[in-house]
């Protein structure tokens, strides 16, 4: 008989270290199906020796609902020491739930009270929390860990998106989708990084990779529709972004920004309240102070702002408040400083 309680949080419902394994599955509704496998044989050399220090609990309530927990150590171990930990909650139907975990001291909880969503969370390494929860349709999220990795994805449109591939330590991701068909893309490396999408609109896409740096730090906000945002900090094939950050915010339609950030001590802010608004922003190598700064808002319509700052110590400041205004920077040099304002007259500045 299982101890298990889901409601509980006291050691009556976690596998203390040491003990067996504990699994629970309570099914209320009809055509459900469930399958927990805690093993230390099937997937490690260890003589075909048991697995413990595992627990999973599957409750569904719903119809036509599919989950599978897989609980394994590859090290050759028997034990996970601490214990790993899966809640599956399924109240909708035809919700499909998969969680992988490989080793001590992981987290995994999916709820999932919507239809037709499909959740699949892979934690390959240990100190791990993942936290992934679909009211809505026809939502997809996909979730991969490494180690001391945290993930948080909230689904409550319809047909929304989600990819969070954490493979370095210490990365922190939160995606928040209440609108419907958004795409969230978030590829971390490195170490201490941490993004934040936030898609409220409909049909928004953000694309979010922090590679090989430390301490950076993207913030999305997509609360209009048909918007898109790429962010990529880092650059894999030279020196690392350190202490970077960037955030966009696009409330309007229809809006693009893009930006890339290479180099260390770079920040670059872009709010775009309006329509058809463009803004590409790419801050290179610091080469040493790395004191590139970049601020573009535009609140107008039909607004595009290009800077590129190559070199130290750059800062950029665009503002185009009206319609139809352009506006180009471009820095290599050192020690650089532009600022552009443009009201109801259009015009470019390079």
């Amino acid at each position: 008989a299982s101890s298990f309680d889901p409601s509980d949080t006291d050691t009556d419902s976690t596998v203390p270290s040491g003990f067996a394994n504990n699994g629970r599955v309570i099914q209320n509704g009809s055509d459900n199906q469930s399958t927990i496998s805690q093993t230390g044989g099937a997937h490690a050399n260890n003589g075909g020796a048991g697995l413990t220090g595992a627990a999973a609990y599957n409750s569904q309530t719903g119809t036509g609902h599919r989950s599978t927990v897989t609980q394994y150590e590859v090290s050759g171990d028997t034990e996970f020491d601490p214990a790993s930990r899966v809640d599956v909650f399924q109240s909708g139907t035809d919700n499909t739930s998969n969680v992988l975990q490989t080793r001590q001291a992981n987290s995994a909880i999916v709820d999932q009270s919507g239809s037709t969503n499909t959740s699949d969370v892979q934690q390959i390494r240990s100190n791990n929390m993942a936290n992934v929860t679909q009211t809505g349709t026809n939502g997809v999220s996909n979730v991969q860990q490494s180690q001391y990795d945290e993930a948080t994805v909230n689904q409550g449109g319809d047909m929304n998106n989600s990819n969070v591939d954490q493979g370095g330590s210490r990365l922190v991701a939160f995606v928040d989708q209440i609108g419907s068909s958004n795409q969230s893309i978030v590829i971390q490396r490195g170490s201490d990084n941490s993004a934040n999408v936030d898609q409220s609109g409909n049909g928004n896409f953000s694309n979010v990779r922090e590679q090989f740096g430390s301490f950076n730090a993207s913030d999305v906000n997509q609360s209009g529709d048909d918007n898109s945002s790429t962010i990529q900090q880092g650059n894999p094939g030279g020196n690392p972004l350190t202490n970077g950050s960037a955030t966009v915010a696009q409330s309007g339609n229809d809006n693009l920004s893009s930006i890339n950030q290479q180099g260390d001590g770079q920040i670059a802010l872009v709010s775009q309240t309006g329509n058809g608004n463009d803004s590409q922003v790419t801050q290179e190598d610091g080469t040493g102070t790395g004191g590139n700064y970049a601020d573009v808002l535009q609140s107008g319509s039909f607004n595009s702002s290009v800077i590129l700052q190559a070199g130290t110590s750059n800062n950029a400041t665009v503002t185009q408040s009206s319609d139809s205004n352009m506006s180009d920077v471009n820095q290599v040099g050192s020690g650089n400083s532009a600022t552009v304002m443009q009201g109801a007259a259009t015009g470019s500045v390079s």
